[in-house]
């Protein structure tokens, strides 16, 4: 009995402390802007004209963008035995969702010689 009246009080003081309100943090997000990508100089693989091509920072959202869409480029030349010729394809063939929003004044683009994804000016 003395057990059991004593699990009891233990319950009900966690469930308590669980409860009880936090103290309030603020809830302004921190402001998330992702830095534009150093541009460096090259050749676009659609029009042959000298465009600017980003390296994005490792970590940042653009990064993983680029890693996630070059991923599937892979699959789907793997899968068909070519490169797609758009990102809408992947889309398609359902290897992404959704084609991601480049950062503001660049696009993605297919090196269909390398399998590769790369931001352009």
């Amino acid at each position: 009995m003395k057990f059991n009246v004593l699990s009891v009080c233990v319950v009900l003081a966690l469930t308590v402390s669980a409860c009880r309100k936090k103290t309030s943090q603020p809830t302004e997000a921190p402001a998330s802007f992702e830095v534009a990508p150093p541009v460096k100089a090259g050749v676009s693989a659609e029009t042959g004209a000298a465009v600017g091509v980003a390296d994005p920072l490792a970590g940042s959202a653009s990064h993983a963008s680029l890693e996630m869409l070059t991923f599937a480029v892979q699959q789907f030349a793997g899968t068909h035995k070519r490169p797609p010729a758009n990102l809408q394809e992947l889309v398609s063939a359902k290897l992404i969702s959704a084609v991601p929003a480049a950062p503001a004044g660049m696009r993605y683009e297919i090196d269909a010689k390398n399998r590769q994804v790369r931001l352009v000016k």
